[in-house]
Order: C-alpha cells, then sequence, then structure tokens
C-alpha cells in the first residue's frame, strides 16, 4: 500500500544502543496521556471508539480465508543467509473454548491432476498477523497500559499513534499480550495501518542477560553462557476489502547481541498474504469444511 513505510532491513544493526537507551530515557513515555495514570480525556474517548471498530474485526474473524506465504531465513555470522526455505499455506482462523482464536494452515501442494492440503502447525513465535486488529477490543485493553503520542501521516492515512505497554511477561511470542511497542490508526477509519513491537520488557531483559554474558566463565575463547537474543516484529496492513483493512505482511526479526556492543541479524520470517475470500453465515458449513479437510 503506498504510504505505509516498507518493512524495515533485517540486516539493521544498531539495537543495543537503542535498548538500553529506551530503558534509560523512557523512550515513549508520556505520563499525561499514560492509561490508568491520569489518562486524558481524549485517550479515554478515542480507546472507546477503538473498541467499537475492533468488535467489527473480532466478528469477522473467522469469515474469511486466505494464502499464506511464509520466507524464513538464517543467517550466518556475515549477515548472509546460509539456509532459506518457503512455505506456502491455505490460512484461515478458528477458535476453539480451549485456546480461543487459532490459525489453520494446511501445506499447498499442487501437481498437474490435483491439489492437495496437508494441515501443518508450524511454530513461529510471532502473533497472527490479525490479532493485532483486536489489540482494543474491550477484553484486551485491560491486559495493556496505552498512551497517545502523536498525530503522523502515512500516506494518504492521518493516523494516530499510540503506544502500548503489556501487563503479562514474555513466554512464547504468540500472543499480542507479550509484545509491546506502537501502532498507527487511520483518523477517519480507526483501523490498524501498521505495528511495530519487541518483546514485553526486552530492554532490561536483555541488558541483564548481556551482563550475565559478560561475567561468564570463557573456555578456549567461548563463552559458556549463551549471546542474548533480541527480537522485534513489524506488521502491515495494506490490503482493502469489504471496508476492513487486513494484514499483508509482517516480518519478524531475531538479532545475537555480543558483550562488546555489537549485534548481528540471526534468522527472519516473513509472511506475507493474499487472496482474501469472505465467507456469509450461510456459507459457514463450506468454511468449516475447508477448516478440517486433510486429504
Amino acid at each position: 500500500m503506498r504510504g505505509v513505510s516498507p518493512l524495515f532491513d533485517p540486516r539493521r544493526g544498531g539495537w543495543l544502543a537503542g535498548l538500553v537507551a529506551a530503558a534509560m530515557l523512557g523512550e515513549i513515555a508520556s505520563p499525561a496521556n499514560a492509561q490508568g495514570g491520569g489518562r486524558s480525556t481524549q485517550l479515554e474517548s478515542l480507546l472507546t471508539r477503538l473498541a467499537d471498530r475492533a468488535a467489527i474485526y473480532e466478528t469477522t474473524a473467522l469469515r474469511f480465508a486466505c494464502e499464506e506465504q511464509v520466507d524464513l531465513v538464517e543467517y550466518n555470522s556475515k549477515e548472509t543467509a546460509k539456509s532459506q526455505r518457503v512455505e506456502m499455506h491455505d490460512y484461515l482462523l478458528a477458535y476453539t473454548e480451549q485456546q480461543g482464536l487459532q490459525p489453520y494452515r494446511a501445506l499447498l501442494k499442487r501437481d498437474a491432476r490435483s491439489v492437495s492440503r496437508k494441515e501443518v502447525r508450524p511454530d513461529y513465535a510471532v502473533p497472527e498477523p490479525y490479532a493485532w486488529n483486536l489489540l482494543f477490543t474491550r477484553d484486551r485493553q485491560g491486559r495493556f497500559q496505552f498512551e497517545l503520542l502523536e498525530a503522523a501521516v502515512l500516506e494518504p492515512s492521518i493516523t494516530w499513534v499510540l503506544a502500548f505497554h503489556p501487563v503479562l511477561p514474555y513466554t512464547d511470542g504468540n500472543t499480542v499480550e507479550q509484545w509491546g511497542g506502537r501502532v498507527w490508526v487511520d483518523q477517519d477509519t480507526l483501523d490498524v495501518i501498521q505495528v511495530e513491537a519487541e518483546p514485553a520488557n526486552q530492554a532490561e531483559t536483555v541488558e541483564a542477560r548481556l551482563a550475565e554474558y559478560r561475567e561468564s566463565f570463557s573456555f578456549l575463547g567461548l563463552k559458556t553462557k549463551p549471546r542474548p537474543r533480541a527480537r522485534r516484529i513489524q506488521v502491515e496492513f495494506g490490503i482493502e476489502r469489504d471496508g476492513l483493512r487486513l494484514p499483508s505482511r509482517s516480518l519478524a526479526t531475531t538479532r545475537l547481541l555480543a558483550g562488546d556492543g555489537r549485534d548481528r541479524l540471526a534468522s527472519s520470517v516473513v509472511q506475507r498474504y493474499r487472496d482474501y475470500v469472505f465467507y456469509g453465515v450461510e456459507a459457514q458449513e463450506q468454511f468449516d469444511k475447508l477448516r478440517t479437510s486433510n486429504p
């Protein structure tokens, strides 16, 4: 979509300095607008409207299917790819009482005569991109502290930029409640345009692990403690369908940090989405058949 910033270069470094600065200076602090600590009337009103908009996305979550392409890359010490693979999936979301909203992925295999699907359950350790459309639902708002930072232009949209700070700790990375960062919201439609996030309390966690790494015992020039890792994700919502903004691509990167302040790219996961198809209530049987088919 024109105007949304391109996915950041996965090779971009300088993470350590940025992490430490964020921890020391409170990079996105704005107490006057902070939820729970004198939340402004403007923020209160905006969150109410965002909850109403998110409710529409909540009812739509089980009504679409699309195609997902996933590019997984591992990098060597020179930040060139040492292994790479591409996966193509039929993709949709399903709801279970035990786990809530969960993805269904079917690995596509085509030949000259047929197309077959086999369910797969990869763990990319990131939230499902569509889940960011549900960031502002009423039940989720209590799991974050929000700050209204500024207005910004992502052509052709004029957006509100909000910071979100999770209450829950980071565990496996698979839910939005474990991440904190910034979200760009269209001022007119209240749709999510872009998200940039890092694991909850990553700056403090990485700094503590770096201290342990620096102090760890060395044997034959090798540290006995593993190098700390830092993660980041960026999600873009560049597809417009039926009055909704849908995920177009997501990039997750992992960087290895060294005790001397250097860092390098270790891996990246890029997810791309296309060919969205929506199902009405009357097509639920066909939708369920697609979800449960496993030739």
